[in-house]
């Protein structure tokens, strides 16, 4: 489905400044300022250019009080990019395809963000189910399972898996081989690892006053080889043969939370939100 078609928002990094700055919303996680350096006229200039083109989108209009406000579902999707919570997704199959995508995660609304394949520079805001149905369909993210004759795992202490794939193949081997693996395993997890047929990323993160903490799950897959890698608390970087069970126990711990603060009265009024959207659309 085009991001015409599909229940989305397409917006520039300039649009998406702006209409947070008119929420009032916290820093959102992944974005930068695309005004960081201008002068304040200027950055007063650019939005009397940008605020005709999105009130000709619909997406602001001035109230009866004579105050700028957002469409409504657009708002209720920023309003989650501003929270505190979310997961950034990175996959690509042996096939070639590829997706990537934040999704910000609150009880009753998950938007998901990835970057336009028809506008360069711009971003895909599309409002999602609540966190529950949202996070049970991420356990497809990663592959199924395979049996596995000879399972094993490693800790490799003070580091994360950015700086663990800045290091070469014979710095991997002999990292491993210090931790007691055999040939065959060693040469198993160079091939995931350096040859990566197939490779998926899932990092958590959540706000924690001014910075954010991140902790996240990888696969990698070359031939007969799957390995899975995690980030632990205190900078300790796991890595084994690949696990369901340990996908499971990363988004089961990230939901909970979530799943408890639900409500269907709340959920109810984001899907009224929806349907109006796209009542409005087909006029």
């Amino acid at each position: 489905m085009s991001e015409n078609q599909a229940l989305t928002y397409t917006l520039s990094q300039e649009e998406l400044f702006f209409l947070s700055e008119m929420l009032d919303l916290k820093p959102i996680f992944g974005f930068e300022d695309p005004f960081k350096g201008f002068l304040v006229d200027e950055i007063g200039a650019r939005f009397d250019v940008v605020k005709e083109e999105m009130a000709a989108k619909q997406w602001i209009r001035t109230n009866d009080q004579g105050q700028l406000e957002v469409e409504a579902l657009l708002s209720a999707c920023l309003l989650a990019c501003g929270g505190e919570d979310g997961i950034q997704l990175a996959k690509r199959t042996p096939e070639g395809h590829i997706y990537q995508a934040n999704l910000y995660v609150t009880p009753h609304m998950v938007t998901e963000v990835s970057p336009s394949e028809e506008r360069a520079g711009h971003l895909v805001f599309r409002p999602l189910a609540d966190a529950r149905r949202t996070i049970s369909e991420l356990f497809r993210f990663f592959p199924d399972e395979a049996p596995v004759a000879d399972a094993w795992h490693v800790d490799i202490p003070d580091t994360n898996m950015d700086e663990w794939m800045k290091l070469t193949a014979e710095e991997h081997a002999d990292q491993l081989a210090r931790k007691g693996l055999e040939e065959q395993q060693i040469l198993a997890a160079l091939h995931a690892f350096h040859i990566r047929e197939a490779q998926g990323a899932m990092r958590k993160w959540k706000r924690e006053r001014n910075y954010w903490y991140i902790a996240g799950i990888y696969y990698y897959i070359a031939e007969d080889s799957m390995i899975l890698a995690s980030e632990q608390q205190g900078r300790r970087l796991m890595i084994e043969t690949y696990r369901f069970a340990e996908v499971k126990e990363f988004l089961t711990t990230f939901a909970f939370r979530f799943i408890e603060a639900y409500s269907e009265e709340q959920d109810a009024e984001l899907e009224r939100l929806k349907q109006q959207w796209l009542s409005q659309r087909e006029q």
